[in-house]
């Protein structure tokens, strides 16, 4: 109930400034003990985020775009798991 977290469910990867990432704003209270995983429909992970920005602009470790489709996240802060779907419209 301390935050007030705002969970996006879309995505849309085409630098027009809008929805361009999926991000999570908890106004930087959380670096430290928070981590987000975001993995595909076959539950492979597609981005972690330890203790950093949590931000994720819909690309793989190795830098390709993933493909238009659901990818589900899992928001762990300090062991409390917000978990979700991301809708990624490309």
């Amino acid at each position: 109930d301390y935050f007030d977290l705002k969970m996006p469910n879309v995505l849309t990867p085409n630098n027009d400034g809008l929805n361009d990432c999926f991000e999570i704003d908890a106004d930087n209270k959380l670096q430290e003990c928070s981590d987000l995983h975001v993995f595909n429909r076959w539950g492979e992970l597609m981005y972690v985020s330890a203790g950093n920005q949590h931000r994720w602009c819909g690309r793989t470790f190795a830098g390709e775009n993933v493909p238009t489709g659901t990818y589900f996240y899992i928001f762990d802060i300090n062991g409390i798991l917000f978990k979700g779907t991301v809708m990624v419209i490309r």
